[in-house]
């Protein structure tokens, strides 16, 4: 998904000096929309990473993402996003759900 977010973004800033033949002022409200989506897919990004880091360092997991997304293992604790405990997570049974 992060992967995802920054090509996204990336697609996006090439957008910002495709459109040819249009006034300066279009040319300008182009450009600011085309940044406006990138920021917005670079902010998005960051959110999932603190929701995510704390829970995959949490269980021992390595984040194989961009590193402009890595927080500071000191940072986990300050984000204080809840790691549930293996013996807190529970799988639902299928055949009383059913029932």
């Amino acid at each position: 998904m992060l992967c995802y977010l920054d090509w996204k973004a990336s697609w996006w800033m090439d957008r910002r000096v495709l459109r040819s033949g249009v006034g300066h002022d279009m040319s300008e409200a182009l450009s600011a929309y085309a940044l406006k989506q990138a920021a917005l897919l670079q902010h998005m990004g960051k959110a999932f990473a603190s929701l995510w880091y704390p829970a995959l360092v949490g269980h021992g997991i390595d984040t194989e993402w961009p590193t402009h997304y890595n927080l500071d293992p000191s940072d986990v604790d300050a984000l204080q996003v809840p790691v549930p405990e293996e013996n807190d997570v529970h799988d639902a049974d299928l055949d009383d759900m059913f029932d």
